[in-house]
């Protein structure tokens, strides 16, 4: 059944409302919009707005440019038996989406509760769905379906839009919805892919501290996990990732050294052929050398 309105006046916005399985997925951003909306009045409607349940099944963005438009829409009833499947078909195959927005779906696939109108096919394809039917659904892991739903919950709707709309993975979502509020709000700030994604790398080697602390004080008997102040002054005693770096490098050094055999042994192992490399490098040896006893002098004059 297709409906036709006879005037663009007889569309108001409360005359359809978008589907809840329509709100599985994000609206068009701004940008692609307005490129949408002028493709429309350039070449007028192409393809009707598919009504379900006397709502908007699939087309939001089409009837939104009608109505800026002025434009009568064209409407179209959905007879199908799979809604769920129909709306999930047409947005993949339509859109390009990422792996992080199809998880975002399918966390909201998995997120829906009892509730709402008993009688509905929706209701029946998505109530208590559980992860692994979500993700495979939208062919992601059930991993980043678990990862998803933990940013919707915990994340700002400023975080969840930038995952929803491809500005941010979801992996790097997951470790900002972990922080306050107004700490998400201000890393999304920006709004500058790197300098998200170099906070993002500061946050995972905080936490990745704190929790190696918090574990090491439980295997010590300590009945207090680490404050939030505790794991701030840690980060900044142990210094930047640069030094973290070079400290780590050093340590490196002495626990290859250590697995060595005693000088001796060690000489009689090696190969006739590396005899001359070995002599090359003669100098090079006595300069890490000298440089490990400088260091051992000066670390043991700061003692």
């Amino acid at each position: 059944m297709v409906i036709e309105f006879a005037k663009a006046e007889d569309v108001k916005p409360a005359d359809f409302k978008p589907h809840p399985l329509a709100d599985l997925f994000p609206m068009m951003d701004d940008d692609a919009f307005l490129d949408f909306a002028q493709d429309i009045e350039k070449h007028g409607q192409r393809e009707p707005i598919i009504i379900y349940e006397n709502k908007i099944l699939d087309g939001r963005n089409r009837y939104k440019a009608c109505q800026m438009l002025g434009f009568s829409p064209r409407f179209k009833e959905y007879n199908g038996s799979d809604a769920l499947g129909f709306v999930i078909s047409l947005n993949l195959k339509r859109r390009h989406l990422t792996e992080s927005q199809r998880a975002m779906v399918a966390g909201k696939l998995a997120n829906v509760t009892r509730g709402g109108d008993r009688k509905s096919e929706a209701y029946d394809q998505t109530a208590n769905l559980p992860n692994d039917q979500a993700a495979k659904m939208l062919n992601v892991s059930e991993r980043s379906v678990r990862t998803a739903k933990q940013v919707q919950k915990t994340g700002v709707p400023e975080l969840v839009k930038a995952v929803e709309e491809g500005a941010v993975s979801v992996s790097a979502a997951a470790v900002i919805a972990k922080q306050t509020p107004e700490k998400q709000a201000e890393i999304l700030s920006p709004k500058d892919e790197e300098v998200i994604a170099s906070a993002v790398k500061e946050l995972k080697e905080a936490q990745g501290l704190y929790d190696r602390t918090v574990a090491a004080k439980e295997a010590y008997g300590s009945p207090e996990p680490l404050t939030e102040e505790d794991m701030e002054a840690l980060a900044e005693a142990v210094g930047t990732p640069a030094e973290r770096s070079v400290v780590m490098s050093v340590l490196g050094i002495g626990e290859q050294v250590a697995e060595l055999p005693p000088p001796s042994v060690f000489i009689d192992q090696i190969p006739p052929a590396f005899e001359r490399t070995i002599n090359d490098e003669i100098n090079s040896l006595e300069g890490v050398l000298n440089w490990f006893d400088a260091f051992l002098k000066a670390w043991k004059a700061k003692e």
